[in-house]
């Protein structure tokens, strides 16, 4: 994937990832302006990815399409995946995450809480 930088499904991930794996990944991929909205510089990111660890959730306002919102989580560990990182998201057409974002958003939350061990 290298648009992880402009997703909130990618904005999970890297920010369970160590700034070293962070580094790797964004030095192989880049970080392509794929809108208006899209975060390019590696210090903007970081301070993005501190949000989504302080909020526990990450969003992307037409950051990878400039009509979609992408909410994302990442999932705790399960069992014996201490090691490898999972994430939640859902897209939906800007409008609508505008007329009730909370819902979306605790819609996310409860899936990414039934997630089949």
């Amino acid at each position: 994937e290298t648009r992880a930088h402009a997703t909130a499904h990618g904005k999970a991930l890297l920010a369970r990832l160590t700034p070293r794996a962070r580094r790797r990944y964004l030095d192989e991929h880049g970080m392509a302006r794929l809108t208006p909205a899209t975060i390019t510089s590696a210090e903007a990111l970081e301070a993005e990815l501190l949000r989504v660890r302080a909020a526990g959730i990450a969003v992307s306002v037409g950051e990878a399409d400039p009509a979609w919102t992408c909410l994302g989580v990442a999932l705790p560990p399960a069992g014996e995946e201490r090691d490898t990182v999972h994430a939640l998201s859902v897209s939906v057409p800007t409008q609508e995450f505008r007329r009730r974002p909370e819902a979306i958003r605790a819609a996310l939350a409860e899936a990414a809480s039934l997630r089949i061990r």
